[in-house]
């Protein structure tokens, strides 16, 4: 069972959407049997989504974020992504706007874990 990151718990609680929390591991489960994926892990880090890792036949390696409903956040991060198309983002690869949720590639490790520094 997916859990959502408790930082991500509270943003939902701060927002006043605190159901979501309950539903957002049941709209990623849904979507990846749409979208035709394999379940990885949760990712840690972030604050307004729950982000899991997954694989594609179609994309490889990809991201499921399901965002904290709230004004349109999800929407203007899909549309950021579809205009960046790749270049210097990741490449949006579908976004389902009724369940704010986006599928993205994954690039790799987060560059919190890397171990650079700031100007590296």
């Amino acid at each position: 069972m997916l859990q959502v990151p408790a930082i991500v718990q509270e943003k939902a609680r701060v927002e006043g959407v605190a159901a979501w929390i309950e539903e957002a591991p049941r709209l990623v489960e849904e979507l990846a049997v749409e979208w035709n994926l394999t379940l990885g892990r949760v990712l840690e880090g972030g604050t307004e989504s729950l982000v899991v890792t997954a694989t594609s036949p179609d994309h490889g390696d990809v991201v499921v974020k399901a965002v904290v409903p709230r004004r349109d956040l999800a929407r203007g991060e899909a549309g950021a992504l579809r205009l960046a198309d790749g270049r210097g983002a990741a490449r949006l690869l579908a976004f389902d706007a009724e369940r704010e949720t986006l599928l993205v590639e994954r690039l790799g490790p987060s560059l919190a874990d890397a171990g650079l520094s700031a100007s590296r």
